[in-house]
């Protein structure tokens, strides 16, 4: 046999109560590398004069300021490696041990799976007493929350979690839900009507766009829980989702279905719902149907998704860059004003004077891909299944809004996963099995369906009491979904290995991540600093304790620079002749920006404001207002301190 290659080995530490200052250094890195690389890319002849990127060291506050700022980083780092036992970062006992070929992976794992095997025996060289567990990690490094691996998950962060959700379903209930009913379905009800038309469309649109924003607060909840694992934390946001919105929707359906039996001059639902015995019945299910038709359209169908693009992008974008040139590019408000409206932005730093770039950078970028829409996918069509059991012609209308409302969504999700959101990273089929799992409700509601209007029709059990006829309508819906999740494991086998391919291409470890950019070196935060600030020094050359042991450094393209795998910034590991290709082309007036994506346009309509409000407010001089190459307004401003470009000035270049 061969020997065994490995390439090397990614130590986890647990820095969740450093979490700030390494995420503060590491960007703060890679700003100084986009500047560097915008210089060496302006210097390239192979570079257009189109492509020229008008950042420097001025946009990071100044060649001084930079300085100190890299030796005070340099300096908090060595304190995590090497400074006194209270400042030192500790290890949490893991490791992520990365071999050169794929096959040598499964040649370790098959020897540990064996009986009597000796690497089940290893101990830590430090500490014999501790033994060494081998797993398996079906994960892609972007897809770790590293900040928690220092951090076991623990069932009582998990219950506080789900806790807090529960507390925000139940304000939603209290507060908007059980008062539509008390005020507006109640009164109609006490007067011999249905509440209808309007009352319910706008309970409707009103009750998905909250769905929409506390979805985005059980997202925001469900990862300060500490999942370790992407994949983990999705399921937790998958449950509470599909609850939330069945809750919602199921309460208001609930009331809507007992205003409309109130009516009836002998009220008996168990028996209605399994017989025709009664005429006024029909007019009765037609008010529920309708009702919940309303409720649905345009509501639950469009207005949540629409929300949820307001929600979760236009409005924050403008917010915060108002905020933003408000605070670091007008100064339109006193001094101690400005200090209480920088508390509202997002990753504002203490002091006024400087506004880094990377976090306006983080204040406007998007949310990542989520799965909400797969509690839609849900939900929806559950909804619309309800309806098989009345009888009414909303039914049918129902479903033709279900079709229009699938080719819509179909485009929606299109938009949102490719041009709104941020990417993400899955290694796991996992959430998608529990979905596929969870589609057995809309299918067993047809089951069910079924199984009524037999009863209804006298074909099944037709001298059956009415209590065991509803009875079976719930024992057909729980046998459906029971055959479905049986059928689904036991034929598709959802969770069975399916990486266990064999390899169509054998490519070594360097390989894999030329193609990937990312690997466990330099998705490893604190690794990452390791090896810019203790095995490198200032100009780049590797120190002599990484000459006495050798070691994989974090990197990209070339294995001598150190990078950060960060989503949105995979330019920074082309060579920067190259990195241009990222950006978007120079269109129209010279706007950066892609024509598809609103943030285009934004930011044009926001340029204009910005100009005229300098106009208007700033010193005058001879230098130019407004740059006319083109480049971003909030980048160009953010300069350092008690300059005059500081005080709202945009510079020309060509005027320097």
């Amino acid at each position: 046999d061969t020997p065994i290659e490995v390439y090397g080995v990614s130590l986890c530490y647990d820095y969740l109560k450093d979490w700030g200052p390494v995420d503060d250094i590491l960007m703060n890195m890679n700003m100084r590398l986009e500047v560097q690389a915008a210089k060496e890319a302006n210097e390239s002849e192979a570079v257009d004069h189109k492509y020229r990127r008008f950042l420097t060291t001025k946009n990071l506050g100044g060649d001084k300021v930079v300085q100190e700022r890299i030796k005070s980083d340099r300096d908090q780092v060595k304190k995590w490696f090497e400074g006194t036992a209270e400042e030192r970062l500790k290890t949490n006992g893991e490791a992520f041990c990365v071999f050169n070929w794929n096959e040598d992976l499964d040649r370790v794992l098959k020897e540990y799976s064996r009986e009597g095997s000796s690497l089940k025996n290893l101990c830590h060289p430090r500490n014999p007493g501790q033994p060494i567990e081998i797993l398996f990690v079906n994960s892609e490094p972007p897809s770790v929350n590293w900040q928690f691996l220092g951090t076991p998950l623990s069932v009582k962060a998990i219950i506080k979690g789900l806790a807090f959700i529960a507390c925000l379903i139940l304000i939603v209930l209290c507060c908007i839900l059980i008062p539509y009913y008390q005020f507006i379905l109640k009164p109609y009800g006490a007067l011999g009507s249905v509440a209808s038309g309007t009352k319910t469309a706008v309970m409707g649109q009103v009750v998905g766009g909250l769905n929409t924003i506390v979805q985005i607060q059980i997202w925001m909840t469900s990862f300060n829980v500490g999942f370790h694992r992407r994949e983990n934390m999705d399921r937790m946001v998958l449950v509470c989702n599909v609850i939330l919105i069945f809750i919602n929707i199921g309460f208001t359906i609930v009331v809507s279905s007992f205003q409309a039996y109130s009516k009836e001059a002998d009220p008996h639902p168990m028996r209605d719902f399994v017989s025709l015995d009664d005429l006024e019945l029909i007019a009765t299910e037609n008010a529920i149907a309708m009702s919940t038709f309303q409720m649905m359209m345009p509501g639950f169908f469009f207005s949540g998704n629409l929300t949820m693009i307001v929600m979760a992008g236009i409005w924050p974008w403008i917010f915060n860059n108002f905020l933003a040139k408000l605070i670091y590019v007008w100064r339109a408000l006193p001094w101690p004003l400005l200090k209480v409206v920088r508390v509202i932005l997002p990753w504002a730093p203490d002091e006024l004077d400087l506004y880094p770039i990377w976090r306006a950078e983080r204040a406007l970028e998007p949310m990542e891909i989520q799965i909400g829409d797969y509690a839609n996918l849900i939900v929806i069509p559950s909804v619309c299944m309800v309806t098989l059991f009345t009888v009414s012609p909303f039914t049918s209308q129902m479903f033709y809004c279900m079709l229009v409302w699938s080719i819509f969504y179909y485009f929606f999700l299109r938009y949102l996963h490719l041009r709104f959101c941020k990417r993400c990273y899955y290694t796991t089929n996992n959430v998608d099995n529990f979905v596929n799992i969870l589609m057995g409700i809309p299918l067993s509601l047809v089951a069910a369906a079924w199984c009524q209007w037999g009863l209804r029709a006298r074909i099944l059990f037709p001298d059956l009491d009415y209590g065991v006829k509803f009875g079976m309508i719930w024992l057909v819906f729980a046998l459906s979904f029971a055959l479905w999740v049986a059928a689904y494991f036991h034929g598709v086998k959802p969770f069975k290995d399916d990486l266990g391919y064999e390899e169509e291409e054998k490519l070594t470890f360097r390989e894999v991540k030329e193609n990937l950019f990312y690997s466990w070196f330099n998705c490893n935060p604190v690794f990452v600093l390791k090896c810019a600030f203790l095995w490198q020094d200032e100009k780049g050359n590797m120190e002599e304790a990484w000459k006495k042991n050798p070691h994989p450094i974090a990197s990209g393209e070339d294995p001598t620079k150190v990078r950060w795998f960060q989503v949105g910034k995979e330019y920074l590991f082309l060579k920067p002749e190259r990195q241009h290709l990222a950006f978007p082309i120079y269109w129209g007036g010279g706007w950066p920006g892609d024509i598809l994506e609103f943030e285009t346009y934004l930011e044009i309509a926001l340029n204009s404001v910005t100009a005229t409000w300098s106009k208007l407010c700033c010193a005058t001089g001879d230098r130019k207002v407004v740059d006319n190459k083109g480049e971003f307004e909030l980048a160009s401003q953010l300069l350092d301190p008690g300059a005059e470009e500081a005080r709202g000035l945009a510079v020309d270049p060509s005027a320097a």
